[in-house]
């Protein structure tokens, strides 16, 4: 008994010769399928070594100068793409500060244009009233042309003794008179290129003569 257990032991204990004595001792086609897919599967597959071949200097040195030509065509493209990429960010930081600055000289101009413009608007309002004080100057000289002349008699007769209108039309006179005799002397000044005072005598002088 023990001879037959011992024999049971080692069976079990070893399942691919189970299965190939089951194998053997198989009846039908079922058992024998099924005890042959166990033992196929049990069956230890011998692996073959892979072998890898090893490569000759000459090989080395071809996959380096490979390797050596991709890396630097990489560093040129990324070079290439750097420098671009450089240019581009200078041509917009130029033409930024380009429109800036000229953004920049159009208030400057337009300021100084404001500035000219208010220094043309005091120095003419100073010239106008100064010109105006010049005219009202010659005023005495035009009453004096309109005595010897007896514009008030004639604008009386003129208006029917209307004082209103003789008022009026001699205060438009003394103006105008005084207005043509200050137009005379500062064309005296430019043609003769004399002081003020020296065209005005001359100017005086003439309308005396020629009354």
């Amino acid at each position: 008994m023990s001879q037959n257990s011992s024999k049971k032991n080692l069976y079990t204990k070893n399942p691919l010769r189970k299965w190939e004595k089951k194998l053997r001792n198989a009846k039908t086609e079922k058992d024998k399928q099924k005890a042959q897919q166990m033992v196929n599967a049990l069956t230890k597959k011998e692996t073959i070594p892979k072998i890898i071949k090893q490569p000759t200097d000459n090989e080395l040195i071809d996959q380096a100068i490979k390797q050596n030509k991709r890396e630097f065509k990489e560093k040129q493209k990324k070079e290439l793409t750097d420098k671009k990429t450089k240019q581009l960010n200078l041509e917009k930081v130029k033409k930024r500060a380009d429109i800036l600055s000229i953004k920049k000289q159009k208030e400057n101009d337009k300021e100084n244009e404001q500035l000219k413009e208010i220094e043309y608007r005091e120095e003419y309002k100073k010239e106008h009233n100064k010109h105006i004080q010049q005219i009202k100057s010659h005023n005495e000289h035009a009453e004096q042309i309109a005595q010897q002349k007896n514009i008030k008699e004639l604008l009386i007769n003129k208006t029917n003794n209307n004082k209103k209108k003789v008022n009026k039309e001699y205060k438009k006179y003394i103006q105008m008179v005084s207005k043509n005799i200050e137009i005379s002397i500062q064309l005296m000044i430019k043609m003769n290129n004399i002081s003020y005072e020296e065209s005005k005598e001359l100017i005086y002088s003439e309308t005396h003569k020629s009354e």
